[in-house]
């Protein structure tokens, strides 16, 4: 009895994962994710419901939800395939959220499962060069020491902050360039 009890709320879960799904697939991320947590609130051990929590949460620019889903979806994924496509967009989702060496890591484990990824494979090594960049960078940023402090006039201050904020907005379309989350996530 208590078998076939475990296997009408497995299906019960199987069948919130299809519907939350249908609302995925037609766009609808809010209804699907509550369709994925009500699933999991029938079986917290549904991998497809976790991953595709995720998928669901990056949709939604919520790339910190994202991360944890990915990170439960390891813990029950059941072969190397779910694996792989789960360390996937586990760094897709660390790449949205900034984390650009744990992103590295997890398209690497990625590719350590699947090592013919193309997608994994240039994700990774887009990183490391972005990562090798931004280390010299931040050596340069930091002088050793300085005798006396520079004092900078309210408008040299201003120019030098505008700046910065250009850079980072550089900095910031380039890897929404490169991590376009709707178009290049992994699915099952």
């Amino acid at each position: 009895l208590l078998g076939a009890s475990n296997r009408v709320i497995a299906q019960a879960g199987n069948t919130l994962v299809q519907t939350g799904n249908n609302f995925y697939r037609k766009g609808n991320f809010e209804q699907a994710k509550q369709q994925y947590l009500q699933a999991l609130q029938q079986d917290s051990t549904l991998p497809e419901a976790q991953f595709n929590l995720g998928n669901t949460y990056l949709q939604l620019k919520t790339p910190k939800a994202a991360v944890t889903a990915y990170q439960h979806a390891l813990q029950y994924a059941k072969n190397n395939a779910q694996k792989a496509a789960v360390w996937y967009n586990l760094g897709m989702a660390l790449a949205a959220n900034q984390q650009l060496e744990a992103a590295a890591n997890a398209f690497k484990q990625s590719l350590l499962l699947v090592p013919t990824d193309n997608d994994a494979r240039d994700n990774y090594t887009w990183l490391q060069q972005q990562l090798q960049k931004k280390s010299p960078k931040q050596q340069q940023q930091q002088p050793k020491k300085q005798p006396q402090q520079n004092k900078l006039d309210a408008k040299a201050a201003a120019q030098m902050l505008e700046q910065l904020r250009q850079q980072e907005q550089q900095v910031q379309k380039k890897l929404n360039q490169k991590y376009n989350i709707g178009g290049q996530l992994k699915d099952w």
